[in-house]
């Protein structure tokens, strides 16, 4: 075997464990949609910090997301059956209110 063949097939061992494993590391297009509402429910939430109508804003965002409680509740669980998926799930929602946040900040 010439030195660059071992070269290259060095290098393809080093990339195979990146390959294939990639499902498993990604949030489904749900869950990044559950995050984003989590993230919205978050700010809503420092908004109306103790103010007695953010239960009824909550329940507003929830329905204009067409996202029911039981729904929200179903997502909850399925994210908690995994574990593993809450450190994706919640890098997600930082991600998204980071994202609300700067533009939020930014000058209009």
């Amino acid at each position: 075997m010439k030195k660059r063949d071992g070269l290259i097939l060095l290098l393809a061992l080093a990339l195979l464990p990146s390959c294939g494993g990639g499902r498993e590391e990604r949030l489904s297009r749900g869950d990044r949609r559950f995050a984003r509402v989590v993230a919205e429910l978050e700010l809503l939430r420092e908004r109306l910090p103790s103010d007695p109508a953010y239960p009824d804003s909550a329940r507003a965002l929830l329905l204009r997301r067409k996202i029911t409680p039981d729904a929200f509740a179903k997502r909850y669980q399925r994210l908690d059956s995994k574990p593993e998926r809450w450190a994706l799930f919640y890098s997600e929602v930082r991600a998204a209110l980071d994202s609300s946040r700067s533009s939020a900040a930014a000058p209009r």
